[in-house]
């Protein structure tokens, strides 16, 4: 079996050469206990990371009324890999 045709891979053609790109890991957000389906992708967990705080800041600040809030974030094995809590007082 070629490279090119293994299930989870895509061959890109570069400069005349060719190279394997992996697929990338997939992660979590669980909010008030309902996760985002599908989830989505990113290239590593410094990346998923960044993404969570930008959303959780986005909705604290269109919250109107919000006193508290959750965010998990896992990757595809399960491994919690932040938590983001907001809570009023």
């Amino acid at each position: 079996m070629r490279m090119g045709h293994l299930p989870g891979f895509r061959r890109m053609q570069r400069a005349g050469s060719f190279c394997v790109s992996l697929p990338m890991p997939r992660y979590f957000f669980t909010i008030a206990g309902s996760e985002n389906g599908e989830g989505l992708e990113f290239s590593d967990d410094p990346a998923a990371r960044e993404e969570a705080m930008a959303a959780f800041g986005e909705m604290i600040s269109q919250g109107d009324g919000l006193t508290e809030l959750r965010m998990d974030v896992t990757d595809e094995t399960g491994r919690r890999i932040a938590t983001l809590t907001f809570t009023l007082a």
